[in-house]
């Protein structure tokens, strides 16, 4: 399968500076491989498509009309996340026609009457559900390689790998492959990770029917202000005050094509099908001593976690230094 040349380029570009004995010497001192591992489903565009909150509103005799027109196009958990916020949220991609058929009609009781029975409007449903993801669809594993360097919320300006190191029982649960991290160090992640640090694994199948597992990379992400300006995803969905949202607010992310080299726009929703507990992964290698570094039983077959970082050393063995 040939891979586009711009996204050769980019790996060539991206791995230049990664050393891999330095690597491999960063995981064997640190016994620290994954810090989260995040999932989100990942689709191409439906053909016929406008932002939520593009449509124009101003034909609507009132605010209320108009939102009442707004949330019947949208998601319900948009809404749901807003009341807890204080906010009205309406980012997400709908179907052009639909929100045209809805305003054309707004006024019109006789065709209020058959809404549910509407041929016309499940026909647009349909073609719009059906063109997702017709392109592309897949899922992003979401994994951040290296932490080594962030401290701990305590306050005490240890590194997080040290204060784990300083924890009654260390060395009896890191033999017995039960070193986590638990949920008390999330905070420390978010605004210290870039996306140098990060594997983006992609699991993608394409409209040509060719599948692919490839590194690739992600820009123009900004997470409802709650991302990085560099592209990072953040670890997990929002959070309404009930549960973890799937939809993440985004418009503008992209992600490099390996097939025809261009960085596309793509339907982004998290994934937490598994639960909050299964979808934010921290955890400690397993090997003993630098002596017995052994890939194949020191890192865990969990979330395609073997895979991406096998990937990613491959990657700086081609592209990277010594």
């Amino acid at each position: 399968m040939k891979l586009h040349p711009n996204y050769i380029k980019a790996l060539e570009d991206h791995y230049k500076d990664f050393s891999y004995s330095e690597t491999i010497k960063m995981i064997k001192k640190n016994r620290l491989y994954v810090a989260a591992n995040s999932k989100y489903t990942i689709q191409s565009l439906p053909k016929d498509r406008v932002w939520a909150e593009d449509i124009n509103t101003d034909t609507f005799k009132d605010f209320e009309d108009a939102n009442d027109f707004i949330e019947l196009l949208t998601d319900e958990e948009l809404h749901s996340y807003g009341s807890h916020t204080g906010d009205s949220e309406y980012g997400m991609w709908v179907s052009s026609k639909k929100a045209e058929l809805i305003k054309d009609n707004w006024d019109n009781e006789e065709w209020w009457e058959d809404y549910s029975d509407n041929n016309e409007l499940k026909d647009i449903e349909d073609e719009f559900n059906k063109s997702k993801g017709e392109e592309f669809s897949g899922i992003i594993y979401n994994h951040l390689i290296d932490f080594t360097s962030l401290t701990d919320n305590e306050g005490s300006g240890k590194l997080i790998t040290d204060s784990l190191k300083d924890k009654s029982g260390f060395e009896e649960q890191l033999k017995n492959k039960e070193i986590i991290i638990n949920e008390y160090y999330e905070g420390s992640q978010y605004g210290n990770t870039s996306s140098d640090i990060r594997i983006y694994y992609f699991d993608l199948s394409f409209k040509e029917k060719q599948h692919l597992e490839i590194i690739t990379f992600i820009k123009d992400y900004e997470g409802n202000g709650l991302g990085l300006d560099d592209g990072t995803l953040e670890l997990e969905g929002h959070f309404d005050g009930k549960y973890l949202m799937k939809n993440t607010l985004t418009r503008d992310v992209k992600f490099l094509n390996p097939i025809n080299g261009k960085w596309e726009n793509f339907l982004l929703e998290y994934d937490n099908d598994s639960g909050y507990g299964d979808s934010i992964n921290y955890n400690f290698t397993h090997h003993l001593s630098d002596d017995n570094f052994d890939f194949s039983k020191d890192f865990p077959e969990e979330d395609k976690l073997n895979k991406a970082l096998k990937l990613h050393l491959e990657n700086i063995k081609k592209y990277g230094k010594e």
